[in-house]
């Protein structure tokens, strides 16, 4: 037992100060900035690769074209005299392919090669031993050691404070023997893990210099790469013969004129070579030029208030928008003579007709047509849905009108 008066001075004991790792989050903060730099690298070689790829399937395409220009029976390729320009162009065009396929071979091979080399190092920097999972492992030790040498300090803190020790792993000075121990390992795990990440961040410093001297040559050799294939193209291109203005193609045409075309006369439309309008117009029953439809059309202005179908400036009213035609066939169309389409088509055979009622002065006569309307296919519209359509002329008109569609179509019920 400690006595109550006791020199030790317990009470007075400063807290003890806790330990922690100094370098939590390094290995994740290294991976990635290794992964960072490895994929830089692989970004460069896809980079050379599609430059690579670009002038192979240019290549290739070229290839194609001439062999179409070559065996293609197409009609709209030239068969005369200028064709020899086109098979001039493909003579010129398989040069400068050979000179590229020769040259893309060599396009950066040093720089490629370097880095290969740089991406081994990558690779080992970030296996399994390195900055992979034992790196980890190693820092999460560091963090246990630390965590186990806080409990010691704990125990120890209130151990001082409250020296009646109940059992011997209360006791301060076990407890300070413990935690002496504790702190040597704790000590000597973080001095080995603070070496490993600065030896780790020295590599990737390295390996980021040397990427550096890479990326700064790239744009140099490219342009040495570049300025001697356009050297090369422009030495095969000289010694080609050209065809500059229009008394060389006239010298050119006359050198293979037995190889041209001879000139065709111009078709000259006739009768004998192009049927008449009477030809057509036999298969015209009736042809009429005032019977007007109920429809959409624009209204003049007023200044009184009006619907918003009027504010707009539209409304439908009875209008003549062309003229109308019943051919031998059973259409009963409406053409638009200005525009030359159809606006209306309508099967007489499939549509029923309505009375034929006059208005009170006897002055027009209106009549309905049941079906569904058709349009012309070039108007690419939606087939009409069925319903009636109106119809208004004078009455002596709309007489002589309704009565021949009588003739095609059905009454009404």
């Amino acid at each position: 037992m400690i006595p109550e008066e006791s020199d030790c001075g317990f009470a007075d004991i400063p807290v003890v100060y806790r330990v922690g790792n100094p370098h939590h989050n390094a290995a994740f903060v290294l991976r990635q900035r290794a992964q960072q730099l490895d994929n830089l690298i692989y970004a460069l070689r896809q980079y050379i690769h599609f430059i690579r790829k670009g002038y192979q399937v240019s290549a290739s395409k070229a290839k194609d074209a001439r062999k179409h220009i070559l065996f293609t029976n197409d009609k709209f390729l030239a068969k005369d005299g200028s064709r020899l320009l086109l098979e001039h162009l493909i003579a010129v065009d398989r040069k400068m392919e050979d000179l590229m396929a020769e040259s893309v071979q060599t396009y950066l091979p040093q720089t490629v090669r370097e880095l290969s080399i740089e991406l081994l190092e990558i690779e080992k920097i970030l296996s399994k031993g390195r900055l992979g999972k034992a790196h980890k492992q190693r820092e999460e030790k560091v963090e246990e050691t630390a965590s186990k040498l806080n409990e010691l300090i704990a125990k120890l803190e209130i151990a001082c404070v409250v020296p009646e020790a109940p059992s011997p792993y209360s006791d301060p000075v076990i407890l300070w023997g413990a935690a002496q121990v504790k702190m040597a390992e704790y000590l000597a795990r973080e001095n080995n893990y603070k070496n490993l990440c600065v030896a780790e961040q020295d590599a990737l410093v390295q390996l980021e210099r040397k990427l550096f001297k890479i990326l700064e040559q790239i744009p140099v050799k490219h342009g040495e790469f570049v300025t001697a294939l356009m050297e090369k193209c422009n030495n095969c291109l000289g010694e080609e013969k050209r065809v500059e203005d229009l008394a060389d193609w006239e010298v050119f045409e006359n050198e293979n004129k037995d190889k041209f075309l001879q000139q065709i006369a111009p078709l000259v439309l006739s009768e004998d070579n192009h049927p008449s309008d009477a030809f057509y117009n036999c298969f015209e029953v009736f042809r009429f030029e005032n019977l007007e439809i109920y429809h959409t059309v624009s209204s003049p202005p007023h200044n009184k208030l009006r619907r918003a179908s009027t504010i707009l400036g539209l409304g439908k009213d009875y209008t003549v928008r062309g003229s109308w035609s019943i051919s031998a066939a059973g259409y009963f169309t409406e053409f638009d003579d200005k525009q030359h389409k159809a606006l209306s088509i309508f099967d007489l055979s499939i549509c029923k007709l309505g009375l034929l009622v006059p208005d009170e002065a006897m002055l027009w006569g209106y009549f309905t047509l049941q079906g569904r309307k058709s349009h012309d296919p070039a108007d690419k519209k939606k087939e009409g849905r069925k319903k009636d359509y109106k119809f208004r002329a004078s009455w002596r008109d709309a007489q002589e009108v309704y009565n021949r569609l009588r003739g095609y179509c059905e009454a009404a019920d």
